[in-house]
């Protein structure tokens, strides 16, 4: 029940059981006085409280359980964690998302995970004293883990450069592990089970044993120390320091070169669970509890706020500091690590990942915004929601990675302060048994109760954005004392389904939920036919653009592809292929404005490669006579996202999929040009209800690609179509189609798949790796809003 509905009641309520003799036709008038003023009041009340600034908890739906372990690469490109459930979820820090889930790998309960350099492999030992490594792509260069240390294996660790594997056994052997060749080499034989262990690139290791000591090994010495208790957890700086934690609560800091203790302190009441350190003799520590310390020079300063439960997992950088913390509550917490202060969580839960800031900022896979909700006494509110105020895509990667900044200015932290979005009503006459192609009258009413902002109403059909010209009348006022709008629409029924849902946007741009309803309609064609448009421009002549190499090639791919090179399930293809010169901003939107007159029944894919480039304002696509790249000239010529929008909720055709391959503008692709891209076509999507597939690739593209004569993305694309009868992206169900859904999920998986497999390749003819992946920072993202269809059979 809405709570105007619940004031309506309430007063009913009020009149019904209102005291007193029958009335007298003297005091009728005063009664009815009193009664308005009764239900004025209550009214008033009621209001009051839909108004009420809620303080909402983050909850997450499909959540793994607690993160059981935690490692980040030297360089800080990939973290890897251990979920409640052995399920490993590998990040890029650089890329700001979750990017593959591992399942465990049959060993039973895991113990503990590494990770190598930029995310290559995992090293996981599990409780049962067995190890995996497990490539994170073919041809990764790593040797089979050896037998002889397969089983008895109570600690591993693994250098920063990610070389060798340090093993701690429960005979108390510990040993190095070369992961290229597999060779093994004995560093000491302690007389007890070896609990932790940590080295560094320069081959100095420390271990720690079940009887309390502590092993420091440099320059082929070892030196056996005591700390102040057993050890309960260990790491190791890139510089050598050392840092323990105690069972007893103590937190220690040791030099591997002269075995001396340089600093301690009791800073927790029980176990320490977990340490992280820096070089320069920083360090972070945690326990049960989740009291985190920050430690310097023997210096403990407490967080003022623990987190919830026990931290089984820390991970600390210098430059930003940072601390990456295992939570109990099922997220990685990323924290200031000056202050404290929680600047995002990482979510993996059953569906997906999401990443979410105490502001509301938030990023992830569509498919789990669902699951992870801002929840009030009164209502669930999933993050997306908000998206128009707080969706900052690559925020887990500005939170983590030094000179990133957000672009959200929200002016409201969520976590403290949240109000209920609009309430919608829906009505559509005739509300059955309608004609194809007959009007239907749709009359939305949007009240927002919680403030003064005035709603603002989108209707879809099918996931279609209704275009603005089917908008009959609209008025705007005030319902029960709440701002309110009606909007009436004059919708053409199409063949079968009309699934029409309103949703309508309030404070902050809150978005309600929608609220649906469906007609269906009988008569009229069923065929329909498949338009495409594909731009592609090479030949950029401005100052400041460089020319491009695949950018045609791969719109005349797209083409070549959908005009014979795969079978579709419409009665024709009508193609538009606009190269280079003549892809000027004029022919560009003239083909669009073109597409005004297919029919709702057609299907429209545009394809857009080129140059590309976010202002503060918007996104903006490079026709080929834009006059240079400053910004001026980009919006002079540019062909801008909110323009994209427009047209395509223009077109009638209620199946429509935009492809964006775009390359930075200038010499290099930043990470926040591939973050602004994705930005802004989001917003389109959510606002079109249009399908996007979008990738950002290298500003001068990689000279890599020329091995695949493509675009990464546009390669990956091209590659889900393969197969014959059994095409590649058929994958869910495997059906012989392959639908907008399914293309999108072998895309995203693909690109990965084909960095590491480049990577590979280059380091085996002598080049140097990290290339391509640094080049490509953003993988390509699928925004589906609207329904699905399929593309091929």
């Amino acid at each position: 029940m809405s709570v105007r509905r619940l004031a309506r009641t309430a007063c009913a309520v009020l009149v019904l059981l209102a005291p007193g003799a029958v009335p007298t036709a003297g005091d009728a008038a005063a009664q009815s006085s009193v009664l308005r003023n009764s239900s004025r009041n209550l009214g008033r009340a009621i209001q009051s409280q839909t108004r009420t600034v809620f303080r909402p908890t983050l909850v997450i739906r499909g959540n793994l359980g607690p993160v059981q372990g935690l490692s980040v690469d030297s360089g800080w490109t990939h973290a890897v964690a251990m979920q409640g459930n052995g399920a490993l979820a590998l990040w890029d820090l650089r890329q700001g998302r979750e990017i593959r889930r591992f399942p465990n790998p049959g060993l039973g309960p895991l113990r503990e995970v590494h990770v190598g350099p930029l995310g290559d492999f995992l090293l996981v030992g599990a409780q049962s004293n067995q190890v995996r490594l497990l490539p994170a792509a073919d041809n990764s260069g790593l040797a089979p883990w050896p037998s002889a240390v397969s089983s008895g294996v109570s600690a591993l660790g693994l250098s920063p450069d990610g070389t060798e594997a340090i093993v701690g056994r429960t005979d108390g052997s510990v040993l190095a592990v070369t992961l290229a060749t597999g060779a093994v080499r004995t560093l000491h034989r302690a007389s007890a089970t070896v609990t932790h262990v940590a080295q560094t690139d320069a081959g100095a290791f420390a271990a720690a044993t079940s009887d309390g000591g502590l092993l420091l090994g440099s320059g082929g010495a070892v030196r056996p120390v005591r700390p102040g208790g057993t050890v309960s957890a260990l790491a190791m700086a890139p510089d050598g320091g050392v840092v323990v934690g105690t069972e007893s609560g103590a937190v220690e800091t040791w030099s591997v070169t002269s075995g001396q203790r340089e600093s301690s302190a009791r800073p927790h009441d029980g176990p320490v669970t977990a340490v992280g350190a820096a070089s320069g003799g920083r360090a972070v520590s945690a326990d049960a509890s989740g009291r985190l310390v920050r430690l310097s020079a023997g210096v403990a300063t407490p967080a003022s706020v623990p987190l919830a439960g026990r931290v089984s997992g820390l991970a600390l950088r210098a430059d930003p500091a940072r601390i990456l913390a295992a939570g109990a509550d099922g997220t990685v917490h990323v924290l200031d690590a000056q202050t404290f202060r929680p600047l995002a969580r990482m979510i993996s839960n059953t569906d997906g990942w999401a990443v979410v800031s105490p502001e509301g900022r938030f990023d992830g896979a569509i498919d789990t915004y669902q699951d992870v909700v801002w929840s009030t006494p009164v209502a669930d509110m999933p993050i997306d929601r908000f998206a128009s105020t707080y969706f900052e895509p690559g925020l887990l990667s500005k939170a983590v990675q030094p000179g990133m900044a957000m672009r959200t200015r929200p002016a409201v932290s969520i976590s403290q302060e949240v109000r209920l979005p609009p309430e919608v009503t829906l009505s559509v006459s005739p509300s059955s048994n309608a004609q194809a192609g007959q009007t239907l009258t749709v009359t939305v009413t949007a009240v927002n109760p919680s403030d003064d902002t005035m709603p603002r109403v989108r209707l879809f059909n099918n996931g279609k954005r209704v275009p603005p010209d089917a908008i009959v009348s609209e008025s705007s006022g005030t319902t029960d004392g709440s701002p309110s709008r009606t909007v009436t629409f004059g919708v053409p029924a199409v063949v079968g389904a009309n699934a029409l849902s309103a949703v309508a946007l309030g404070w902050q741009d809150g978005e309600s939920a929608p609220t649906t309803t469906t007609v269906q309609a009988i008569g009229g064609s069923t065929s329909s036919q498949l338009y495409l448009t594909s731009v592609g421009i090479n030949a950029y002549r401005a100052r400041g653009l460089e020319p491009l190499t695949f950018a045609a090639n791969d719109a005349k791919s797209v083409s070549g592809l959908f005009k014979s090179g795969v079978r579709t399930p419409y009665a024709a293809v009508r193609d538009t292929l606009l190269l280079d010169r003549n892809a000027s901003r004029a022919a560009i939107q003239a083909n669009l404005k073109s597409l005004r007159t297919v029919s709702d029944r057609d299907v429209v894919v545009v394809y857009l490669a080129g140059h590309g480039k976010a202002l503060d304002d918007d996104w903006y696509f490079l026709a080929a006579d834009v006059g240079g790249a400053s910004a001026g000239a980009i919006r002079a010529n540019g062909l801008s996202a909110r323009e994209l929008a427009d047209d395509l909720r223009r077109i009638p055709a209620q199946k429509v999929l935009l492809l964006v391959d775009s390359c930075g503008s200038g010499a290099v692709l930043q990470q926040f040009d591939g973050f602004e891209q994705r930005r802004f076509l989001d917003s389109l999507s959510r606002e079109t209800g249009v399908h996007v597939l979008t990738a950002a690739r290298a500003g001068q593209e990689a000279p890599e690609y020329r091995i695949l004569n493509h675009g990464l993305f546009t390669y990956a694309f091209l590659q889900g179509f393969e197969g014959g009868t059994v095409r590649q992206a058929d994958r869910a169900p495997r059906d012989g189609q392959v639908t907008v859904t399914e293309i999108k999920t072998y895309v995203e998986d693909m690109v990965p798949v084909v960095i590491k497999a480049l990577e590979n390749q280059l380091a085996q003819v002598g080049g140097g790796r990290g290339g391509i992946a640094n080049r490509t920072m953003v993988t390509p993202v699928g925004i589906s809003r609207g329904a699905d269809f399929v593309l091929a059979r």
